[in-house]
């Protein structure tokens, strides 16, 4: 760590339970902190460069993770499909710097997603005790 920075930012409740599970780091050192309906990108200076609204397709959702690849921010949300049921796992694909929504994504299974320089989202899918690899192109 060269520089411990303590900032303020209004958009996000780290104490909230179930909220996101901290901030990623992009390739130009900007740090992006994931709120319920919003992200906030801070500079390497501490100083807040722009906030990213989304909004979630199901409103019930909860934001919990977030991805960053090449001029894409995925963020990945957990939805309650039906009562008394596992949750399921979203992923919703936005444009880094306007966060318009380039797509809504569900993975086959709960594992979490990665993506590629080629912006592709690849899952993990257990299959007969082998991992399968299931790819989705980003439009």
């Amino acid at each position: 760590m060269t520089r411990e920075l303590s900032i303020s930012l209004p958009d996000v409740d780290f104490d909230k339970p179930g909220l996101s599970d901290g901030g990623v780091a992009s390739a130009r050192g900007n740090l992006y902190f994931l709120g319920p309906d919003r992200i906030a990108v801070i500079s390497p200076a501490g100083e807040v460069v722009r906030k990213l609204p989304f909004h979630k397709p199901d409103p019930k959702s909860i934001a919990t993770k977030i991805y960053l690849a090449g001029a894409m921010v995925v963020v990945g949300l957990n939805v309650e499909t039906k009562a008394n049921a596992p949750l399921s796992r979203r992923f919703l694909v936005l444009d880094e710097s306007t966060g318009e929504a380039r797509g809504y994504y569900q993975s086959p299974s709960w594992y979490d997603v990665c993506l590629t320089r080629e912006q592709e989202l690849v899952f993990l899918d257990p299959e007969q005790n082998k991992q399968k690899i299931v790819t989705a192109r980003i439009w």
